[in-house]
């Protein structure tokens, strides 16, 4: 059984339904995942694959999570527990990459390509799982308008890249291009950051 990369403690398995086993930290309740299935629990329905994500000791653990967690409390803890600096693959002991599973969802996550899988931190299963169904199925006019912007702008961006990709390179990252092309105040974070999004989907 691999070892946390944080607190290097004994991981467990936790299974959900026949498809979805993760490895979860008993002692910081990091989750260790395939990214295929990572993406399953990701774009499951909140509340159906949550339980035990973030640990019993902590609300986010809750069966009814997905329905009764405030999200600003789940980004708090998000925000508290989150790894700044790469840690090591549980498996093949590689230098693992920070970089997020969806761009319109700021939480960052560590991802080892040769395995294959990611490493969550506490709270970060659940939050991604809550604002990717939120951006995904939501029917309010707002978040229905994040996301024919969002597709419309990656789809200029990918027709530049393909047109010119030194010059690609040369305008800074892909968030800031976003954030401009959906329209956002410079500076403000945007979507990009934690609040910005929160604020977009809990102000209705």
């Amino acid at each position: 059984m691999p070892r946390c990369p944080g607190c290097f403690a004994l991981m467990t398995y936790v299974k959900e339904g026949p498809m979805v086993v993760r490895k979860t930290c008993p002692s910081c309740f990091g989750v260790w995942i395939e990214r295929i299935q990572f993406l399953r629990l990701a774009r499951s329905q909140p509340g159906v694959a949550m339980e035990g994500a973030a640990g019993q000791t902590n609300s986010a653990a809750s069966p009814n999570v997905g329905q009764a967690a405030d999200l600003r409390d789940l980004v708090e803890v998000v925000v508290e527990s989150d790894t700044k600096k790469p840690l090591d693959c549980p498996d093949c002991h590689a230098t693992m990459e920070i970089q997020r599973l969806h761009p319109l969802i700021p939480v960052n996550i560590q991802s080892c390509r040769s395995c294959a899988s990611d490493w969550l931190d506490v709270g970060k299963l659940e939050l991604i799982n809550r604002l990717y169904w939120e951006l995904l199925n939501s029917s309010d006019p707002k978040i229905v308008n994040i996301r024919e912007k969002y597709a419309l702008a990656s789809l200029g961006l990918e027709q530049l890249r393909e047109r010119d990709e030194a010059s690609m390179q040369n305008m800074g990252r892909f968030g800031q291009l976003l954030d401009a092309s959906l329209g956002l105040p410079e500076g403000s974070g945007g979507l990009w950051s934690l609040e910005g999004l929160v604020t977009a989907l809990a102000s209705r």
